[in-house]
């Protein structure tokens, strides 16, 4: 199984970019969590940097992962300064580039499949100028895995009306999600319950859609049961 760390970046007091109403630090987070329960589907160990509105330094962020020994290290953000596409800081350290690089790849061409722009220069890394031959990024020196930072869209120019949606936001973290998949070769799991659903349908029961892990109403409920009694549509 692949543990994979994701870092919501910025918050508590540390806000990111901020414009027309949208603040980093939340979408950050919003995406981080989907991003979470998505890759928990196909069977990935996953932990996050936070999982609320908290300030958690960089340096502890990276050792976060690297004390739980993660496979992938991901710095989930959104970017200002009035331009428009995604980008991808991966890092060059020596160890890791290669893989970082690579899933840097992978995951923006799922972001340019969903109808994000590439920049010009879309995926990159950085030299640190205090610490030669290292990565600018402090996330990216200090942790030991392949590591990434993504950078779906701009949040103050008309580049923010790709992500101010919740719908966008879902699709953000589900091309980040394939780029993994492609990135791993995992294959989705099959869901524990899919039998009893399967068997439902063998003997005539109807059901429209196999949300699993979603709570059933009383609607649901009834018409579950009605179904068992007898009832067509």
């Amino acid at each position: 199984m692949k543990k994979i760390f994701i870092d919501p970046g910025h918050g508590g007091a540390d806000s990111g970019a901020v414009a027309f109403g949208l603040v980093e630090k939340d979408i950050n987070l919003t995406v981080a969590k989907l991003l979470k329960k998505e890759l928990q589907q196909y069977g990935f160990d996953v932990k996050m940097s936070r999982e609320t509105d908290i300030y958690v330094g960089l340096i502890q962020r990276a050792n976060m992962a690297n004390e739980w020994n993660a496979d992938i290290f991901i710095s989930i953000h959104h970017n200002a300064g009035g331009g428009d596409g995604w980008e991808i800081i991966h890092s060059m350290m020596s160890n890791k580039k290669d893989k970082s690089k690579q899933l840097a790849e992978l995951i923006g061409r799922e972001f340019t499949a969903i109808g994000q722009n590439a920049r010009q220069v879309s995926i990159y890394s950085k030299e640190s100028i205090n610490y030669p031959g290292n990565d600018y990024f402090t996330v990216l020196r200090y942790a030991e895995m392949p590591a990434i930072i993504t950078e779906f869209a701009f949040l103050d120019s008309n580049d923010r009306f790709i992500i101010d949606t919740s719908e966008e936001q879902e699709k953000e973290s589900q091309a980040i999600v394939q780029g993994i998949i492609n990135f791993t070769g995992v294959k989705k799991s099959e869901h524990w319950a899919k039998k009893y659903c399967d068997y439902l349908r063998a003997n005539g029961i109807v059901i429209h859609e196999e949300r699993f892990d979603e709570p059933a109403t009383r609607g649901d409920v009834f018409a579950l049961m009605a179904r068992m009694m007898g009832y067509k549509e």
